[in-house]
């Protein structure tokens, strides 16, 4: 593969590694909605409940206690009942997270050893003249592919999927560092420096 197809391959999939997170943090969002969605309800039930229950304390006559009461003890079976709706929705919108960051993981094992690939072909091509512009464009792709895991793992953590203390999901290491940390580029950059200096 040439150097400027394999730039390309490269900067698409962080791309999609990119768009990956960003779907994981709207969905985020949208299971935000949800929860407060669902306890507004919840806190609806129970007001009503609230209500029913103070027209028991102060109705003036048996027929009038006994009806709130029976629709009171109706209502708090209602209030079991959402929550336990609540929890099954939150629980399927986990799931729904969980495979979108099993698709980010597929997409991030794609990215890594292409971006590796690059990293050599970078380095054994740089020269005086690209390596500025060589070592830009690898550490942005290193770091866009880097804050994408964060934000992704970020979420997890949010939703209790996973801990800060975990280290692997599902055989995928959590704690990653920057794909361009260990680079190869960074040693031929740092010894063609001193040659661009004598050129200016």
């Amino acid at each position: 593969m040439k150097l400027d197809q394999l730039k390309t391959e490269v900067t698409t999939i962080v791309k999609e590694l990119v768009k990956k997170a960003d779907a994981i943090q709207a969905f985020n969002e949208a299971i935000h909605t949800a929860q407060a969605e669902s306890q507004k309800a919840v806190e609806e039930l129970e007001a009503q409940l609230a209500e029913l229950k103070n027209e028991v304390t102060t109705a003036t006559d048996i027929q009038t206690a006994k009806k709130a009461q029976v629709r009171a003890e109706m209502l708090e079976k209602d209030v079991e009942l959402q929550k336990v709706v609540n929890n099954s929705i939150l629980n399927n919108k986990k799931a729904e997270l969980t495979e979108l960051f099993e698709e980010f993981i597929t997409v991030y094992k794609e990215a890594k050893p292409f971006y590796g690939v690059l990293d050599k072909e970078i380095a054994f091509n740089m020269s005086i003249k690209t390596y500025e512009a060589d070592v830009e464009l690898l550490e942005t792709l290193s770091t866009q592919a880097y804050n994408a895991l964060q934000i992704a793992k970020g979420v997890l953590v949010e939703q209790g999927i996973v801990t800060h203390a975990d280290n692997l999901y599902k055989g995928f290491h959590l704690r990653q560092s920057e794909m361009g940390l260990n680079g190869i580029y960074r040693d031929v950059a740092y010894e063609l420096k001193p040659f661009k200096a004598r050129f200016k």
